[in-house]
């Protein structure tokens, strides 16, 4: 797997994690989202039941909205 370094670890949010890149050049640009799944509970705890939202915006653009990350692939 390319870059495998970095599902090895994960990072947890409170609510929400917002990155902000200042500074751009106008134009376009392609944009790649990974999320991976590294965290797996056993049986249906409160850990297991939680759900995935994922709301990505740029530059102020809705891109997508989901609790189905299966939605985005």
């Amino acid at each position: 797997m390319p870059n495998a370094e970095l599902y090895k670890t994960a990072r947890l949010s409170p609510l929400s994690l917002k990155y902000y890149g200042l500074c751009l050049q106008p134009g376009n640009y392609t944009v790649k989202l990974h999320f991976a799944e590294i965290v797996f509970t056993p049986g249906p705890t409160y850990g297991s039941l939680g759900r995935r939202v994922f709301d990505v915006s740029i530059q102020v653009i809705w891109i997508v909205w989901t609790n189905n990350l299966d939605e985005c692939i």
